[in-house]
């Protein structure tokens, strides 16, 4: 396969034969990851398997830039959703070969940087080239830099960093379409957001049930932990996103026929307050259901005879937490609203949230 793909690499430099490369980049990776399900041993095909991941990753990635900066043409929708694919499949593999390796925890975090390193040096070298497209310049540097930002999570050990690759994805790709105006790269954007958001919600539970039966560490910490900055990169990387889809020197290139960025009106602010307000409420909950856990006395002698008591005021302290910190979250929202944003749809929205909890405190 290697073979093959290096003919297709040799006319890549003279021709775009795009429908040969789609077939070869599918069939490669296709026989190699049924060839990495069924028969990788972790012990005997290490070498093997980073060696040819490593080669087809330098061959796709080559084949997708020979021939668009030797005539200098610009990259379509399919040509950067192949780099992204070909990028993401290489670093899936590399990451499950140290997976299954027994040292290769220690790993992770230098192949992320090393990732990074790829991208920083591809970048570098695109931008020497005359007339070179700018949006894949700016598209490779985030790729450089988002492999950057998860080296130390990475090396940490802590699966949050899907969702934090997924949100900086999004904001890269969405800061690319609006300021560079390119229809293509907003289009992109949109999916990456969803599956930012859909990795966040399916992390949170799991995140802060581990963090509320924590006995010891710093996880257990509120408002310092890796849940919580997680839950932070995200807001970020929405809250800017949001910025730039309100600001009117950069508007949507999507076509005016299109509702695409009409709804995305609706859905971006609204996925940025809920993921904002959730935030802090599992906070909360997480920290009172610690606190539940860690204070039982047990009464007894025998398993027959034992009986565990908890402090059953926590729970109470622990509702009036939640309605406390929910009436401050829309008060502020109310504010922020009637100062600065003047929507009125938001308005209708925060009224009747703040009316609704009010009558259930009553």
């Amino acid at each position: 396969m290697a073979i093959i793909n290096a003919g297709i690499l040799t006319i890549a430099f003279r021709k775009y034969w795009k429908y040969l490369y789609y077939a070869s980049f599918v069939i490669t990776w296709l026989i190699f990851l049924t060839w990495f399900i069924q028969n990788y041993e972790p012990g005997a095909c290490f070498g093997t398997a980073c060696t040819f991941i490593t080669i087809f990753f330098i061959t796709f990635y080559t084949i997708s830039l020979a021939y668009k900066l030797i005539k200098k043409e610009q990259f379509g929708i399919s040509d950067i959703l192949l780099i992204l694919a070909n990028s993401w499949i290489f670093y899936g593999l590399g990451f499950a070969v140290l997976q299954q390796s027994t040292w290769g925890d220690d790993f992770k975090g230098l192949f992320t940087f090393g990732n990074a390193l790829i991208y920083g040096l591809i970048a570098f070298f695109v931008n020497r080239q005359k007339g070179a497209d700018k949006k894949l310049i700016f598209f490779t540097v985030g790729l450089a830099l988002t492999f950057f930002t998860l080296t130390i999570p990475i090396q940490l050990h802590d699966e949050n960093w899907v969702t934090i690759v997924w949100a900086l994805e999004a904001v890269l790709l969405f800061w690319i379409g609006r300021t560079k105006g390119s229809a293509i790269y907003e289009v992109i954007s949109y999916p990456v957001m969803i599956l930012a958001f859909f990795s966040l919600m399916i992390a949170w539970p799991q995140s802060y049930i581990d963090f509320s039966l924590n006995q010891d560490g710093l996880s257990k910490i509120p408002l310092l932990n890796i849940n919580f900055l997680t839950s932070l990169l995200f807001i970020a990387s929405f809250a800017g996103i949001n910025f730039l889809n309100a600001n009117k020197n950069y508007p949507s290139q999507i076509s005016g026929k299109s509702r695409l960025p009409l709804i995305i009106n609706f859905i971006l602010p609204g996925i940025l307050l809920i993921v904002i307000y959730f935030s802090f409420f599992l906070e909360i909950t997480a920290f009172w259901n610690h606190q539940y856990n860690m204070f039982t006395v047990t009464v007894g002698k025998g398993l027959t005879f034992m009986k565990q008591y908890r402090n059953e005021a926590i729970p109470v302290y622990e509702t009036i937490s939640i309605l406390v910190y929910t009436l401050l979250f829309f008060t502020i929202l109310s504010l922020v609203n009637i100062h600065k944003l003047k929507s009125n749809l938001l308005g209708f929205i925060n009224l009747g949230f703040t009316l609704t909890k009010r009558i259930g405190i009553t």
